[in-house]
């Protein structure tokens, strides 16, 4: 099974991915980690801005490795989150990717400074972005 929902791999192919480790089943949230996105996609930019089904869909260009300075934006929500790693950024680098250890993911926007739930899984992060679905709810720093 491809780390990839249907609906998006596509997109990932046209941008030059090929799958550099063994396809994990979606089951295996750790197969989600930030270690496995960073080492799976870093490099690699999908997607671009324009129309989408719900809001404007994204560009996402994948960091090659983990970003400290990038670590640091999300510490007024570690209380309530934990740790959280980015692993891209998208829609011309207003917004920031970012997944904990539970393979959840969030959306910091730098426009106003606000961080979203991405989805529950990177296959759901992605294709709110990548296809323009509406962010989860935004995440309150306390």
């Amino acid at each position: 099974m491809s780390s990839l929902p249907d609906s998006i791999q596509s997109l990932f192919i046209v941008a030059g991915w090929t799958p550099k480790q063994p396809q994990l089943s979606s089951q295996d949230v750790s197969s989600f980690s930030a270690d496995y996105v960073l080492s799976e996609f870093g490099g690699l930019e999908v997607g671009s801005c324009g129309p989408g089904l719900e809001c404007t869909t994204s560009n996402i260009r994948f960091l090659s490795n983990v970003n400290e300075g990038k670590n640091s934006v999300t510490t007024p929500w570690e209380r309530k989150l934990g740790l959280l790693v980015a692993v891209a950024d998208a829609h011309n680098d207003h917004i920031i990717v970012y997944t904990d250890r539970k393979g959840i993911y969030y959306f910091f926007t730098e426009p106003d400074e606000q961080l979203y739930l991405g989805g529950n899984s990177f296959g759901e992060a992605m294709e709110r972005l990548l296809l323009g679905k509406a962010y989860g709810p935004r995440i309150d720093r306390t």
